[in-house]
């Protein structure tokens, strides 16, 4: 999420890729159906293979998506890697509040999903805000030039990501070592 602030203006850059207002419009909606398909499919998908799969391949999906925005050398690659934001967004936001809801007693659920939910929308900001954002100015103001700068930013959110990734990895891998797999995590369970 630390990218979504400063995707606009990295990808109209002049000195980068300079794209119009409609190819801008072209990768934001190629991430949208790619997230409405892998929408209509979620419900099969975490039947088939199971919430912990889930999150773990959007996860890995919103990396690659990331490290592939540093390193594109073509807008046309941005459009095909655009399908992987719309597959981590579809895969992480049902497969996590599933996980969660497994986690969080009924009784509690309103409470704490609210903080749940607080900390989701301040990963939209906080990330781009205290990391991105800041790493890019400072890169712009030493004379970096902007599209290195845009790119670190780019690499800083993917190693923010690469962090939340493996905390998830260690996470889930804890559980199973101690038997813990709460009902509805597992393939062939329904949530």
């Amino acid at each position: 999420n630390s990218l979504m602030a400063i995707k606009a203006q990295y990808l109209d850059l002049r000195e980068g890729f300079a794209a119009s207002a409609q190819d801008i419009s072209l990768a934001a909606n190629v991430e949208s159906v790619a997230l409405i398909l892998t929408g209509l499919a979620v419900g099969l998908l975490v039947r088939r293979f199971g919430v912990k799969l889930l999150m773990l391949v959007g996860g890995v999906a919103g990396l690659c998506y990331l490290l592939a925005y540093a390193l594109a050398p073509s807008l046309m690659l941005i459009y095909f890697f655009s399908i992987l934001k719309g597959l981590s967004d579809g895969l992480l936001a049902p497969a996590s509040y599933a996980f969660a809801s497994t986690l969080i007693p009924p009784q509690k659920r309103g409470a704490y999903f609210a903080a749940y939910n607080a900390t989701f929308m301040l990963s939209w900001g906080l990330g781009a805000t205290f990391v991105t954002a800041p790493l890019i100015d400072a890169l712009i103001a030493a004379g970096r030039g902007a599209v290195l700068a845009y790119r670190m930013g780019s690499l800083a959110s993917a190693g923010l990501a690469f962090v939340g990734l493996t905390l998830l990895a260690a996470l889930l891998a804890g559980m199973g070592k101690r038997g813990l797999t709460p009902r509805g995590l597992q393939a062939g369970v329904g949530v």
